[in-house]
C-alpha cells in the first residue's frame, strides 16, 4: 500500500505537494478553532490574537492545495 502512495507521488508531484497543502491547510484551519474557543473561554476577543492569521493561512493553504491535487488528478488521466 505504501509503495502505491509512495509510486503516485513520485509519478505526479502536483498530487503529492496538493496532499501536503491539504492537510497542512486541515491543521491550520484546527489550530484556528482551538485559539478561537480558547480565547472565548478565558474572555478574550475570540477574533483577536492569531486567530484570523490561522485562518487566513488555513483557507489559503486548502484552497490551493486542493487545486494542486485536483489539477495532478486531472493531467495523471490525459
Amino acid at each position: 500500500m505504501l509503495d502505491q502512495v509512495e509510486q503516485l507521488f513520485m509519478q505526479q508531484p502536483l498530487v503529492g505537494l496538493g496532499s501536503i497543502l491539504l492537510v497542512l491547510g486541515i491543521v491550520f484551519l484546527a489550530i484556528a478553532g482551538i485559539v478561537f474557543r480558547f480565547r472565548a473561554i478565558t474572555n478574550h476577543r475570540a477574533w483577536g490574537g492569531s486567530t484570523v492569521s490561522f485562518l487566513l493561512f488555513g483557507v489559503i493553504s486548502l484552497l490551493i492545495g486542493g487545486g494542486f491535487f485536483a489539477l495532478g488528478l486531472h493531467l495523471g488521466r490525459i
